[in-house]
């Protein structure tokens, strides 16, 4: 395209852009020379045509003139257009932040957009010969004359670059705020840059792809293109500059730390880096990836900087103290480790663990510093006994979780890298070999569940709880709750209580399966009789039951046969081949025990044990004894508890006095008879075992209390969509935590450590999914919390 021979109208504008929106304040140049020599610059729009051809289009806001004394003139630059599509000029994308600091400022759009209606990026560098970077530099001198006052540069990404590099070759008075500059165009996204490459040093785009970086950056010097921000020259240059960096943003490794190395900043601590000009950066936790920093925090430093007396870290200062800009989480802001490299090793290890299935878990760790300290990352390198790796996992949250590693894992080697991704050290730990506890799933009565109590959790660990559903109702028509429960006050209880009126247990058994090593299964809940309803299902009886409603009247006696009697020996016994069958299918007949100790007669204090559901303990002991023949002709299991002779119910027991409410010596016989038959049964290959006496104990009171039961910590998932599910988990305080989405044995998704307490999957395909969230304990164990199985549809 050709200038005009002189200066035009609108009936002269470039055909290339659209200045409808700006009409009639528009005016047309034909050179740099003849705007900038021109007697006054009206308000609006001013198209100035270069001699190649291009033009730049300059909007003017205000009257410069009007400008308080002490006050300077904001020069706003854009940066990507990153939906272009062939969309026309001129854009003035950062003149909103002018607009809302009620000031004149100058907008200047890139003069590269008006040669390729493609192009996405310039940073106002033009195309080889153009000199372009001088004539705006020549233009901005001309302003800052014009209007009397100092410049106020700003502008984000690309035009952040071009507010430094322009700044920089400066010699009148001149300021700059930028966020999240590129500092050399090069280092930029390599598609972006190429296309730029192509238009500024007209050449096709595959010669451009074979061009290495040394020979584009000698052909956009040859071009007189500047591609990088020097370092500060004297006589030249900004006079004031607040650079604020996203934390988050891989800029931080591509352009802020070469810039900050190059022009000798230093960290003076909170994320604030100076240079020998007093100019400071900013690194701070904006938001995510390249996000900008919050519209309140631009416009408030802006309009704190428009004063030139008013110094860069007194306006961070300002916004700190305003709770705009965060004082918060700095210890893990990123910086350069290198000259703490003694101290860093002092306070840094690794824990590198394998587990009998090969999964591996490795993380740094950290004494008395955030995991993320400084912004550290890590490269986990998985060797084996001849330092041959197996594998090699980057990690930004410093910890890996990796199934499938073999005998021949040996070590784990780190190299910790700073914020910037400079080496700082590298660490080597061997790997060592831990057991996993034996998984259990109770099924029964708090007989089983309490038992589970004295058990050691090094040894066993619970997976699974199954109480007030006898096996009648497990194996009936499932339904809805008959009864109102809403009312109730325990979740637990509401929980349970929906399970039987849902006939659970052989789903959750199904479910399970995979991860249970030892079913602990009792007849204690049988005894609470069975309520037939009219729709064929059936409920089991329960206080809990008692206490809500039935087609809204208070329940007050069963409507079905008690326990003991011949027709429930009967249902129950009917039932015993299915709930053989299921466990048979699953593989855990052979991993399943019966509790059946004798309901106590007496307690520690020598008082009668009360009565249950009409059942004396003496009564209660004669009747299960034709339930046990029933289970030993169909259901053969070890039954354990019957030799107990002395048994006898805690007075002061955390559930109340019961038959079945044991003292501690009671349970700890129980559990070592747990221990010696998990120990004959078809277990774990490298399950740990020690003598049956070691792996039982006697609970503190904390960890009887119900109150810390009910405080647990507890995965609840939802359906929140179509194949959408949402996570959440309850009592893990201010832990990291990992959420695994599983369907049956196979994990479909998992997420990095973070503190996050809800997260929401999206499932390939409708069917029964189940929650593990891995809890990160203070020592660096992972503690695992599994959800009940939920069907999507």
């Amino acid at each position: 395209m050709t200038p005009p021979a002189s200066a035009g109208t609108p009936a002269d504008l470039p055909a290339d852009s659209d200045y409808t929106r700006f009409a009639p304040q528009v005016a047309v140049w034909a050179s740099p020379a003849e705007f900038i020599s021109a007697q006054s610059w009206a308000e609006g729009v001013h198209v100035v045509w270069l001699p190649s051809g291009a033009h730049v289009d300059v909007l003017i806001r205000g009257d410069m003139q009007a400008i308080a004394p002490g006050r300077a003139l904001l020069v706003v630059f854009s940066g990507a257009v990153s939906k272009r599509d062939a969309q026309p000029g001129p854009f003035f994308s950062g003149s909103g932040l002018g607009t809302s600091l009620e000031t004149p400022f100058v907008a200047i759009s890139d003069p590269s957009f008006t040669v390729d209606r493609n192009l996405r990026l310039g940073w106002y560098a033009g195309r080889a010969g153009e000199g372009v970077q001088a004539l705006l530099v020549e233009l901005l001198t001309e302003l800052q004359r014009r209007a009397g006052r100092e410049l106020l540069l700003a502008g984000g990404s690309g035009g952040a670059f071009a507010a430094l590099l322009l700044g920089s070759q400066l010699t009148v008075p001149a300021s700059a705020m930028v966020w999240n500059p590129q500092t050399d165009l090069l280092d930029y996204v390599p598609d972006v840059v190429a296309e730029y490459l192509a238009l500024a040093l007209s050449l096709p785009p595959a010669e451009v792809a074979g061009m290495s970086r040394a020979e584009r950056s000698a052909a956009l010097g040859a071009g007189g293109v500047l591609h990088a921000v020097p370092p500060n020259q004297a006589g030249k240059g900004l006079r004031r500059l607040l650079f604020l960096q996203n934390a988050a943003d891989w800029h931080v490794v591509s352009h802020l730390a070469p810039y900050l190395e190059a022009d000798g900043y230093q960290h003076d601590g909170g994320g604030r880096w100076h240079n020998a000009r007093g100019h400071l950066v900013l690194v701070s936790a904006f938001g995510e990836g390249h996000d900008p920093p919050p519209r309140a925090a631009m416009v408030r430093a802006l309009a704190l900087l428009l004063d030139p007396e008013v110094g860069v870290d007194e306006v961070v200062d300002r916004l700190q103290d305003e709770r705009i800009v965060s004082r918060t989480d700095l210890e893990i802001l990123p910086r350069d480790l290198r000259q703490e490299v003694a101290d860093v090793e002092a306070n840094v290890g690794v824990t590198a663990t394998v587990d009998q299935d090969g999964v591996v878990n490795t993380a740094l760790a950290w004494n008395s510093r955030a995991m993320r300290y400084a912004g550290v990352s890590t490269v986990f390198e998985l060797l084996d006994g001849d330092d041959r790796v197996l594998a090699s996992h980057a990690r930004r949250d410093n910890m890996l979780q990796l199934p499938g590693m073999g005998p021949e894992l040996a070590r784990v080697r780190v190299q910790v890298r700073d914020g910037f991704m400079n080496p700082v050290l590298t660490l080597t730990e061997p790997v060592t070999r831990v057991t996993r506890p034996l998984r259990v799933l109770v099924v029964g009565s708090c007989v089983s569940r309490d038992t589970f109590e004295f058990l050691r959790p090094e040894h066993f660990t619970l997976r699974g709880y199954v109480a007030r559903q006898s096996l009648v109702s497990a194996f009936g028509p499932a339904g809805e709750p008959h009864f109102d429960l809403s009312g109730l006050p325990s979740a637990f209880q509401r929980r349970m209580l929906e399970g039987d009126a849902r006939s659970s247990l052989p789903s959750v058994v199904a479910e399970l399966a995979d991860e249970v090593d030892l079913v602990l299964w009792d007849l204690v809940d049988e005894r609470l009789g069975l309520l037939d309803h009219e729709d064929g299902t059936v409920s089991t009886d329960s206080v809990e039951l008692r206490q809500a409603q039935l087609d809204g009247q208070a329940l007050t006696e069963p409507s079905g046969p008690a326990f003991g009697s011949p027709e429930h020996l009967a249902r129950f016994t009917a039932v015993l081949p299915r709930w053989r069958a299921l466990l048979e299918e699953h593989g855990l007949r052979s991993r399943t025990v019966l509790l059946a100790p004798p309901w106590a007669t007496t307690t520690t204090t020598d008082e009668p044990t009360p009565a249950s559901f009409g059942l004396e303990a003496d009564r209660a002991n004669e009747l299960t004894r034709r339930y046990l023949d029933a289970v030993a002709a169909e259901v053969p299991v070890p039954v354990l508890g019957r030799d107990l002779t002395e048994v006898r119910g805690r007075a002061d027991h955390q559930w109340g006095k019961a038959p079945f409410h044991y003292d501690d010596r009671t349970y700890l016989a129980l559990a070592e008879q747990v221990a010696r038959a998990a120990q004959q049964l078809s277990l774990p290959e490298h399950w740990e075992t020690s003598s049956p006496s070691e792996m039982t104990r006697v609970p503190d009171p904390e960890a009887r209390d119900p109150r810390r039961r009910a405080a647990a910590p507890e995965v609840v998932v939802e359906q929140t969509g179509p194949l959408e599910l949402s996570t959440t988990i309850h009592g893990a305080g201010r832990q990291a935590v990992s959420f695994a989405l599983h369907q049956g044995a196979q994990r479909v998704d998992v997420t990095p450590y973070a503190r996050a307490t809800t997260h929401r999957f999206i499932v390939p395909k409708p069917g029964v999914y189940r929650c593990r969230v891995f809890v990160m304990a203070d020592d660096g164990s992972r503690v695992p919390v599994v959800s009940p199985p939920i069907r999507v549809s």
